[in-house]
């Protein structure tokens, strides 16, 4: 039976907002039509204000066996740990730097300054998320969540060219059966069709499709993406926003979903980071973005940038992981690792064209 708003804790001057929108019972915000953005348009309220209206409504409506919170035993989470099958990259260093490539359930998070290579290792990551089972791949669907106009569909499709190339490559050489088989459906246009594109414009658009993203993974992917990526999280957070404690609740609340899809559903969050200038007793040096509060949202946080004319990424924060610092490369095929004419170093830097993909 519906439940009039008016019975609800919420603001008097809210409530009159709500009302004149037409918005007199539960039921109409219950709709699957009704987001963050659409009531904060009609109300002529803040999404922020909005969101938490939602929550509140939809919240008051599950059952008591939905509220309770269940729990499993740290043995049966270091045998997932153990058992799980992070995202490659194709360069085999950053690949160890994680143990097993990007960990899955866990949201990571690069920064770095502009042409360092960030969106470029998203594309990557977003083609090697499709790489079947029986070459050491998971085998899932990507989410691309485009802030700053980045993406290229183009070189996204360049490096999906690379990528079935190597596993042709290693099925030649292994002469497996089953990599064979599993290779005849892995195309340029299955790889495409498995990244799913969102544009977002403004911060308000990204804090409705967080709200509407577990519905499209389940209509649209059968609860098969492996991977979000949200390059930049950042950008309009830094553009947007004139009241700061405003916007840590709101960047705070948005992290908090994409870490339960990251959980629930058991799958990589990827956050983009831009750099900025902190000013200190009369000294200046470069720190991500966004202060503070938002270091501690990552599990795992990476640092994209240059020494001596070469990419490198620092693992700087990590529950499991060592502190490490390692080389890459971007390349015409995509993220790959250093070479010796790059590096200068001895020939146990391998070009990572010429590796397994056993190895990574």
């Amino acid at each position: 039976m519906p439940r009039e708003i008016s019975t609800y804790p919420i603001s008097n001057s809210l409530k009159q907002k709500l009302f004149k929108a037409g918005y007199q019972y539960d039921s109409c915000l219950k709709a699957p039509t009704v987001t963050p953005l659409t009531l904060s348009k009609d109300a002529c309220i803040s999404v922020e204000e909005a969101l938490n209206v939602i929550k509140l409504v939809k919240g008051s409506a599950t059952t008591n066996t939905d509220n309770i919170i269940k729990s499993c035993t740290a043995d049966v989470l270091a045998k997932e740990e153990q058992s799980a099958c992070g995202i490659v990259t194709f360069c085999q260093k950053i690949d160890t730097m994680f143990g097993n490539g990007i960990p899955l359930g866990k949201i990571t998070e690069f920064c770095g300054v502009p042409g360092v290579g960030k969106t470029q290792l998203c594309m990557q990551l977003c083609v090697d998320c499709t790489i079947p089972e029986v070459f050491g791949g998971v085998q899932g669907q990507a989410i691309y969540i485009d802030t700053e106009g980045s993406f290229v569909a183009e070189r996204a499709a360049q490096i999906c060219s690379s990528t079935i190339n190597h596993c042709h490559n290693v099925a030649e050489q292994t002469q497996d059966p089953e990599m064979k088989s599993g290779i005849k459906d892995f195309t340029s246009e299955y790889i495409m069709k498995s990244i799913h594109y969102f544009r977002c414009n403004s911060c308000v658009e990204l804090i409705a499709l967080a709200q509407q993203l577990p519905k499209f993974i389940k209509e649209n992917c059968s609860d098969n993406v492996k991977l979000i990526v949200v390059d930049s999280f950042a950008f309009h957070f830094r553009h947007d926003w004139n009241d700061m404690s405003s916007r840590t609740r709101v960047m705070n609340s948005l992290a908090q979903q994409f870490m339960k899809m990251a959980f629930v559903t058991k799958l990589a969050v990827i956050f983009v980071n831009q750099m900025t200038t902190k000013l200190s007793g009369g000294d200046s040096k470069v720190v991500p973005a966004l202060g503070e509060s938002w270091s501690h949202v990552a599990t795992n946080r990476v640092l994209l940038f240059w020494k001596n004319g070469v990419r490198c990424a620092n693992l700087f924060k990590s529950p499991n992981c060592k502190e490490a610092t390692v080389p890459f490369s971007v390349t015409v095929d995509g993220i790959r690792d250093v070479t010796c004419s790059e590096s200068g170093n001895d020939s146990s830097d391998v070009s990572a064209k010429k590796r397994k993909l056993s190895e990574f």
